[in-house]
């Protein structure tokens, strides 16, 4: 009876409801629980939105001590955890009884951001729907969408846990322990690593790793450090730079010491050679330190074999010889290029250049002019078309002759003793 005479009333009002509220929604306004808790409830009139306050929503509730304030038939409502998270969807149903009551609603959509697919030990599922339940009475009014609208619900991993990559499970989340056990510092979601401890983030930014191979990771400092094969490649390295070192001053290298040469006015300073005095000055060229003094090196020029004073300089009379400060010496370059089988110095250019211009001194030792790989590439695809091609004119030839055998064979049918030469029957050798 009274849920006739409320419908009554509310058709009554419809004329006014309408100009408020589109077809389908309905509005519910948060009120404060009753004193009864055994109606708060699933099931029952009253559903309490918060869990940790006292504010529920009613489902058609004739109990106006609340000036009237209800939720209307079909309405939606959620549960809210003390952090706010919709643990419950409830819908207010016609029951038996003189009163609607609230049921367990669950939607048939999942969430887009769930973070897995289907529900696990690991995480906890919550929902989402039209509306909120508020904190404050005075503002609890909102409108709810009908039952089979927008709501959806959602998995959301337990502390300590995250998706695994297919999204089907939460798992144990070892991010934080990945990245401190490999050095780095985890925040934020993010696991930072120590440049200074030749550290690098993973591409997923949760966990270190060495930054290059040259390194290897060390647990119980917590950083990389160098591998041993890394160290002996320093250290041959170190021993090749410093024979270098001593070559380009214009030493000679031999037993893992530089040695430099006093003809050439040298002497070894920190493990290169250098001028002996500062009379006298380096010689790129030459890799040799020649006097700076004008009078000592006309002096040393006129007392040289095969070198000539010009006025400002001493000048040798042999081709590739240059004055040392001393003495007459050949080039070194010259002599180098000498040695390295192929070459000859061009003079023009003043450089060393292979005879065959296919060929280059690209060997590290600058022993011999070989042949790269793109000169052999295009001499051996050249080759292979010359011997097509050679192989297509002999082919030609011999069809040629064959040509020629076969005409005289021909003509040889055409004209014989049993025929004049007008082609006609020979009657002469048939009377014979």
């Amino acid at each position: 009876m009274r849920k006739l005479i409320m419908l009554t009333a509310c058709i009554g009002m419809l004329g006014f409801m309408m100009p408020d509220l589109a077809w389908g929604e309905q509005k519910c306004i948060l009120s404060a629980c009753p004193t009864d808790s055994t109606k708060i409830g699933q099931n029952k009139e009253y559903i309490r939105a918060f869990s940790t306050a006292n504010q529920c929503y009613s489902c058609d509730s004739d109990d106006l001590n609340a000036s009237g304030e209800e939720c209307k038939y079909d309405s939606i409502v959620g549960q809210k955890d003390s952090t706010g998270k919709v643990i419950g969807l409830y819908r207010c149903v016609d029951v038996t009884g003189p009163f609607d009551q609230w049921q367990s609603y669950n939607p048939g959509r999942m969430c887009e951001n769930s973070d897995i697919t289907k529900s696990s030990k690991n995480a906890n599922k919550y929902y989402l729907y039209e509306g909120f339940a508020t904190t404050d009475t005075n503002s609890g009014d909102h409108v709810i969408k009908d039952a089979g609208s927008d709501g959806c619900y959602y998995y959301l991993c337990k502390t300590g846990f995250m998706p695994n990559s297919d999204k089907t499970d939460c798992v144990k989340d070892t991010r934080k322990s990945d990245c401190e056990n490999t050095g780095g510092n985890w925040s934020n979601e993010v696991c930072t690593c120590s440049q200074g401890k030749k550290l690098k983030q993973n591409t997923q930014k949760t966990k270190c790793e060495c930054i290059n191979s040259d390194y290897e990771y060390n647990s119980s400092s917590k950083a990389c450090e160098e591998t041993q094969a890394y160290q002996d490649k320093k250290q041959k390295e170190s021993q090749a730079q410093r024979q270098k070192k001593c070559k380009d001053s214009g030493g000679e290298w031999a037993g893992g010491k530089c040695n430099c040469a006093k003809e050439k006015n040298l002497r070894l300073d920190s493990g290169k050679c250098v001028c002996v005095d500062e009379r006298y000055l380096w010689n790129s060229d030459s890799k040799s330190c020649i006097i700076t003094d004008a009078a000592a090196l006309e002096e040393a020029c006129k007392k040289a074999e095969g070198a000539s004073w010009t006025g400002s300089a001493c000048k040798c009379t042999q081709q590739y010889f240059k004055f040392n400060g001393k003495e007459c010496v050949e080039d070194p370059y010259v002599v180098e290029c000498r040695n390295i089988i192929g070459a000859i110095w061009n003079q023009d250019s003043n450089e060393c250049e292979c005879k065959d211009k296919k060929t280059h001194i690209i060997n590290p030792e600058r022993t011999e002019c070989v042949e790269s790989e793109e000169a052999r590439i295009a001499r051996e695809v050249a080759e292979a078309a010359e011997a097509e091609r050679v192989a297509r004119e002999t082919s030609r030839s011999r069809i040629i002759a064959a040509g020629r055998v076969l005409d005289d064979i021909s003509a040889q049918f055409k004209v014989s003793v049993w025929k004049n030469k007008d082609g006609g029957f020979n009657t002469a050798r048939l009377a014979s």
